[in-house]
């Protein structure tokens, strides 16, 4: 139980469902085999077990969720510089850019499962990259 679960991440359930029952083999019989004799061929017992297990949500606030969005409120802070001061303010935002798409692909290959639909955390983090490229564009607009 311990070795195959991420405790921090997981939370296992003590409910264990066991399923004992008879798989049957597709095949079509040879000629060395009567009927009778194929069915207990291609027949044999088999055991399933299932357990449950959730996601602890907490794991993903903090580790997720929480830094996302700590790099996405770096954005604003390029509104307090200088008018004058165009390049540090590029610098932060292309700077901010690179760590939230780092960041984004560094939890989808790490902590993530690989689905085919995007989730919360999907369109969390596509948003605070699409915040960082509007202030982009803003600044870019501004300077000219």
């Amino acid at each position: 139980k311990s070795a195959s679960l991420d405790k921090h991440i997981w939370q296992l359930y003590d409910h264990v469902n066991v399923k004992v029952h008879t798989i049957r083999n597709d095949l079509p019989p040879s000629s060395e085999y009567s009927n009778e004799e194929f069915d207990l061929a291609c027949t044999h017992s088999a055991l399933t077990m299932q357990c449950r297990v959730s996601r602890k949500p907490g794991y993903f606030i903090i580790n997720c969720l929480l830094p996302t969005l700590m790099i996405t409120l770096r954005v604003f802070f390029t509104f307090m510089m200088e008018y004058q001061r165009f390049q540090y303010r590029f610098s932060l935002l292309f700077t901010t850019m690179l760590t939230s798409i780092t960041f984004r692909w560094a939890i989808h290959g790490r902590v993530l499962p690989t689905i085919s639909y995007m989730t919360f955390l999907d369109v969390y983090c596509v948003s605070s990259i699409m915040i960082v490229f509007s202030a982009m564009v803003w600044h870019a607009i501004y300077l000219v």
